[in-house]
């Protein structure tokens, strides 16, 4: 009985070109990860926040829970290298919109920034002197 050699995993792909492939996906999640919390709390005014950093971080777990929901089926409902390719392609196809979304939005006027009073509120990306 032949054994397959103790450093391979799955389908025949070597520990180490899968230890790359997390290593380099890992540092792409971190850098994104800062650039969109950073863009998505630019604008969001002092006292509100608490509420911008917990929305976007419910958003960003949804988001995460829905895309594995929608893309797990699709993986496991084909044979194995076909549904890797559906699932990769779906994904991909869910980044594309979403990036279009992002620039199509990019930009928008926001509402009246004044309160009641009158007192124009400082965004973040304000305090900073970046705008």
């Amino acid at each position: 009985m032949h054994q397959a050699p103790a450093y391979r995993v799955g389908l025949g792909e070597p520990v180490l070109q899968l230890v790359a492939a997390f290593a380099v996906m890992g540092a792409g999640l971190g850098a994104a990860s800062v650039a969109s919390t950073t863009a998505g709390m630019a604008d969001v005014r002092p006292a509100e926040r608490g509420v911008g950093a917990g929305l976007l971080n419910s958003t960003a777990q949804l988001g995460q829970a829905l895309g594995l929901a929608v893309i797990t089926p699709l993986v496991a409902s084909a044979a194995p290298m076909l549904g890797y390719s559906l699932g990769f392609t779906a994904a991909a196809l869910v980044g594309v919109v979403g990036a279009l979304a992002a620039l199509t939005l990019r930009g928008r006027p926001r509402p009246d920034d004044k309160p009641a009073g009158g007192v124009p509120v400082p965004t973040a990306t304000e305090e900073m002197g970046l705008r």
